[in-house]
């Protein structure tokens, strides 16, 4: 599958293949209609957030129409986010993912999916946070 071609080139550490396997998969996407442009889009992004491709995930992801396709793949970016350390920026796509949802009437599908990645940064602001001491009976 392409997604795979995609993810081999970015890791195996040819980014410019990468790029050029995304813009050509972009291209073969815009040929496609409905809903099913939606997901090839989708696809796309998740593979360009693997790739550390995050902006690009991100212009991938508001080119979506189908709300669901898109908060999908706005979840995959927020995901990447919070791994990169941008959690203002993971907070802000969430946030949009979630608006998207609701338009849509999805908001269950994202909400548990916003709780999770919540749950992720909260545990890496309390993991480097200076001097976080937790003790047993302390009240």
């Amino acid at each position: 599958m392409q997604q795979a071609e995609d993810q081999a080139q970015a890791k195996g550490g040819d980014p410019i293949g990468a790029k050029r396997t995304f813009v050509e998969a972009q291209k073969t996407a815009d040929l496609v209609q409905g809903s099913d442009k939606s997901s090839a889009l989708s696809a796309i992004a998740k593979a360009q957030t693997v790739a550390g491709e995050i902006a690009d995930a991100r212009k991938t992801a508001d080119q979506i129409q189908d709300g669901y396709y898109k908060s999908l793949a706005l979840s995959a970016v927020a995901e990447a986010e919070v791994k990169g350390g941008n959690l203002a920026g993971a907070q802000k796509t969430l946030t949009y993912a979630h608006e998207v949802a609701e338009q849509d009437h999805l908001v269950d599908a994202v909400q548990g999916r916003r709780e999770a990645l919540e749950e992720e940064v909260l545990a890496q602001q309390v993991a480097t946070g200076p001097g976080t001491e937790v003790r047993v009976g302390d009240d």
